[in-house]
């Protein structure tokens, strides 16, 4: 018998298409270069405060949201493959994927706040915090990681397709509507947390990263105090 379980919460279904949606058009600004390379900064800004947000949400979300849902560890992982059990949530290779994808992203927006673009004067909110070697160094291992991820976004799409055509699991639907079906005999746990006061905690962490790093004004303050 089939149930409809509610698991994903609101702002993690958010999270989850504003950071596709940003990263289709970064890659897109990235790679026409030029003046949309200003864009592109202003994106990556962007992608780096809803990581922030997703960090946040990861210990203060709701039960399926919270990293401490996910199955990570590698016995499990290797339960996964010899007799995989159907549980609601992420898997352990799941939860894997994602903390690469979240870490890489991470790593790439990161080195982004300090890349510079000699043809054009166009750089990263902290270039000036590290010198030119390692601003060119970095930028460098910016434009190198995309491909990585790039390659990751693949399997990811590879695994959505598989579920969907193969094992008739549909994983995009849930995503959307925040329900997903499964057999009673699956194991469920209760869905708590994720209230307003985490909500405005998480976004707030957010939102100020996103503030300093876009202002001329604070960002000009924060950089004084490395002085």
């Amino acid at each position: 018998m089939l149930i409809t379980y509610r698991i994903w919460d609101l702002p993690l279904r958010l999270f989850h298409w504003l950071l596709v949606i940003t990263l289709i058009t970064s890659y897109i600004t990235g790679t026409l270069a030029g003046l949309w390379l200003e864009w592109h900064i202003h994106l990556g800004v962007f992608i780096l405060s809803l990581i922030v947000f997703r960090i946040a949400w990861g210990f203060l979300g709701s039960t399926y949201s919270r990293f401490s849902s996910f199955y990570l560890a590698f016995r499990r992982l290797n339960t996964f493959f010899l007799s995989p059990q159907p549980k609601i949530g992420h898997s352990s290779l799941g939860a894997l994927s994602i903390f690469a994808m979240l870490g890489l992203i991470l790593i790439q927006a990161i080195f982004g706040l300090f890349a510079l673009n000699d043809e054009i004067d166009i750089h990263g909110p902290l270039y000036a915090l590290v010198s030119s070697s390692w601003s060119e160094r970095l930028t460098i291992w910016h434009s190198q990681i995309i491909n990585v991820l790039l390659l990751l976004a693949g399997l990811h799409i590879i695994a959505i397709g598989y579920y969907s055509w193969f094992k008739q699991h549909n994983l995009i639907i849930p995503m959307v509507t925040g329900k997903i079906q499964a057999p009673d005999t699956v194991r469920f746990e209760p869905v708590y947390g994720g209230g307003k006061i985490a909500l405005l905690i998480s976004s707030s962490l957010a939102g100020l990263l996103f503030c300093v790093l876009e202002s001329d004004t604070l960002l000009s303050w924060v950089l004084n105090q490395f002085d």
